[in-house]
């Protein structure tokens, strides 16, 4: 198999196995997601893309990731490229892939630098995309509106504490639950800006490992086009988590990121289409009292790398 004649489009089929050089390792579970259902997509005029399912837990400027790659020995390509998102943050990839009759062998550097760095070594295994259809996450429908996995492109405009933000362009993802998750399902929130007034992550449980987590937030689902989000009482330093400008006695204002420890999302989905209202209260890092308030309006994104329903 070589990716000089047609294009040759790879599906991640099986777990990677991850070697965390530099970095959280505080959510493994993530960065599987992020390659588990990935496309790679190998051009004749030497060139590559690298596009995650669209449920994965990654920022929306930082992906899909692109680059060139230079033919080596014994059907191996050598891979090279980078993202750069328009507030200096970037993803890159770095390494090889084996090429052979079942697909391809990856081992890879993956990196990701925003507001820290995190450094992954990827090893995986690689099918033909023709033949993934049998590994693709199969497609859920809890009603009319609410689908998993889905994910919406969303704008989010509110007050935090007193100050006015907006809008900020994030997205919201709707995932079958896993890990030991108790809830129906699993919601993530946030905003591709994510250190500014207003910006916000929000995950209703953190995965730390395959079989452990952390419950963030009860998701309140009884059929229907309506979902609550509720957060649970123990502050976390991850999720909700949110930025806000705060006086201080002797400095002045000061962005300080905030800690959730009550509040709520409640969403209404219709169609292909979310509208929803956040209330949510918790404390700095200098321990003042924060207040969020947040209004979102977003569309579900198609993708063409998601079983269709009808052969789920």
């Amino acid at each position: 198999m070589t990716p000089t004649n047609v294009p040759l489009y790879l599906f991640g089929a099986q777990e990677p196995y991850l070697t965390f050089i530099k970095g959280e390792i505080w959510g493994p579970m993530n960065m599987l997601q992020t390659f588990v259902g990935a496309v790679w997509s190998i051009l004749p005029d030497g060139s590559w893309t690298f596009q995650p399912p669209v449920t994965a837990p990654v920022r929306d400027d930082l992906y899909p990731i692109a680059g060139s790659y230079v033919e080596l020995a014994n059907d191996t390509i050598e891979l090279q490229g980078s993202m750069w998102s328009n507030l200096g943050a970037s993803s890159s990839i770095d390494g090889t892939m084996h090429l052979n009759q079942s697909g391809a062998r990856l081992d890879i550097i993956h990196s990701i630098a925003a507001s820290s760095q995190r450094i992954v070594r990827v090893e995986q295994l690689l099918v033909p995309y023709v033949q993934s259809a049998a590994i693709l996450p199969r497609v859920v429908r809890l009603s009319d509106a609410v689908v998993l996995p889905s994910a919406y492109a969303i704008e989010l405009s509110g007050i935090v504490d007193g100050h006015q933000f907006g809008p900020l362009q994030g997205h919201l993802k709707l995932f079958s639950a896993s890990g030991g998750d108790p809830n129906p399902f699993r919601i993530e929130l946030s905003t591709i800006e994510s250190s500014c007034v207003g910006s916000i992550f929000w995950d209703s449980y953190l995965h730390y490992s395959q079989q452990r987590g952390e419950l963030r937030g009860r998701v309140l689902y009884s059929g229907g086009s309506q979902i609550i989000l509720e957060a649970v009482d123990a502050p976390n330093p991850v999720s909700p988590t949110w930025f806000t400008n705060l006086i201080l006695q002797y400095i002045g204002s000061l962005l300080q990121g905030v800690a959730g420890t009550r509040g709520q999302l409640s969403l209404i989905l219709q169609d292909d289409t979310l509208s929803g209202t956040l209330e949510l209260a918790g404390l700095s890092d200098l321990r003042q009292q924060s207040i969020y308030r947040g209004q979102l309006t977003g569309r579900r994104r198609g993708d063409a790398f998601l079983m269709k329903e009808g052969n789920a």
